[in-house]
């Protein structure tokens, strides 16, 4: 655009000419959102781009991607396993505070080898049978 046969300019360019023309398509179309079912068996998870492995939304190299449950991974990253360290360090801190007990040089207490003040172990069936996975997938 922008030339006639005789060569000489006619004054219009892609956004004074082509732009307006699109422009005017586009609001005469009656547009309506697509609301595509979405398939069985697929889960939304955060995974490390590169390597596939579990992540989390924090973590710089993450993408929510679908997942066919058969093929979930089982691996997190390791952005992904210290901010799930972190958030359980500072979730077992806030316990021990609102308990009244005193928090070790500011650091996190493992509960699962820590006794509690009854004298019972941190450790129940449910704990001992979950993996890391389990774990990952209520907290991402």
């Amino acid at each position: 655009m922008g030339w006639r046969d005789d060569n000489k300019p006619i004054g219009l360019s892609g956004g004074t000419g082509a732009l307006p023309v699109w422009v005017d398509y586009m609001n005469r179309l009656k547009l309506t959102p697509v609301a595509l079912p979405e398939p069985e068996g697929i889960e939304w998870l955060w995974l490390e781009n590169n390597s596939g492995k579990l992540s989390n939304e924090r973590c710089a190299d993450a993408r929510y991607l679908p997942v066919l449950s058969a093929y979930l991974p089982e691996e997190a990253s390791s952005c992904a396993v210290g901010l799930y360290q972190q958030d359980r360090a500072r979730e077992q801190n806030q316990q021990r505070r609102s308990e009244g007990l005193e928090i070790p040089n500011g650091e996190a207490v493992d509960s699962d080898n820590q006794e509690n003040s009854d004298g019972s172990n941190g450790n129940d069936a449910e704990s001992r049978t979950d993996t890391w996975y389990d774990r990952a997938v209520e907290w991402f």
